[in-house]
């Protein structure tokens, strides 16, 4: 049972970090057409109500949720900063930048907060920093700080989330994560006049952007924590990245860059271990 479990989780997170590599190049274009608050409202949106109407987890599980009040606060709380950084950076940096800084954010703040692996927690930062010295632009410190702070948080949501495995499903979970979310995201846009009434296309591509960049990962990522430790599960991130990387240089006209690509392999191998 044990051996099928875990290659249910290895499977799971192999998958995910093949997906994420597409998802993130699809995020960076459709927030360079629109704005990036009022995407991340739509697509989440869409998520509560795919992942509510499958679990049907708050009325079935009420007094569960009031009792783990401060987890279920804590997973939408960070839920809610790493997402919109997220679609903040990836309209600022190339999407394998931006998962480059974002996973190798994670395993750095995992060092801080348990006071563990600060010799890996230095590679990847001195990594990161020859990495992003590749590449150019305005927003490019910006994006690779909204990123960095996503990963951190990205870490924290992984410990809550984690944690809440014993008592929640991985749909009961998913489908309480995105509250807070949507509110700010909503919130947002009306302040800043966003929100109108569009053509049937826009929420059809909304709903399709959802399912593709947010639902099947995270179901992916969920089940792999769920059947792995942690440590295990992360490991297969830098695939990711990596993915991301070849499939921009095969699919765009980017020049070969030595130093670059140096990078992109010195962090996906320290990455690894």
């Amino acid at each position: 049972m044990r051996a099928s479990t875990q290659t249910v989780g290895n499977l799971a997170m192999l998958m995910y970090a093949l997906v994420t590599a597409l998802t993130s190049i699809l995020i960076h274009h459709t927030t360079q057409q629109i704005a990036p608050l009022l995407s991340a409202f739509y697509t989440f949106l869409f998520c509560i109500l795919v992942y509510n109407g499958i679990s049907k987890v708050i009325p079935s599980k009420l007094s569960l949720i009031k009792k783990s009040w401060f987890d279920v606060l804590m997973l939408n709380f960070t839920t809610a900063i790493c997402w919109i950084f997220a679609f903040y950076s990836l309209k600022y940096i190339p999407p394998e930048l931006y998962l480059f800084v974002y996973l190798c954010g994670m395993p750095i703040a995992f060092s801080f907060l348990y006071k563990t692996q600060w010799v890996k927690a230095a590679i990847l930062f001195t990594g990161l920093m020859m990495l992003a010295m590749t590449y150019h632009g305005d927003t490019l410190l910006l994006g690779v700080s909204l990123a960095f702070v996503g990963g951190i948080f990205g870490t924290i949501y992984s410990i809550f989330s984690k944690k809440m495995t014993v008592d929640f499903s991985t749909l009961e979970i998913l489908s309480l994560r995105f509250y807070l979310t949507v509110f700010i995201t909503f919130l947002l846009s009306a302040c800043f006049g966003k929100i109108q009434l569009m053509h049937v296309d826009f929420y059809l591509k909304f709903s399709l952007l959802s399912l593709i960049s947010v639902v099947l990962p995270l179901t992916l990522f969920q089940v792999g924590i769920k059947n792995l430790h942690l440590t295990r599960a992360l490991s297969y991130l830098p695939l990711a990245p990596l993915a991301c990387y070849a499939i921009n240089f095969i699919c765009t006209d980017a020049s070969f860059n030595p130093l670059q690509l140096t990078a992109v392999v010195f962090l996906s191998i320290a990455m690894l271990f």
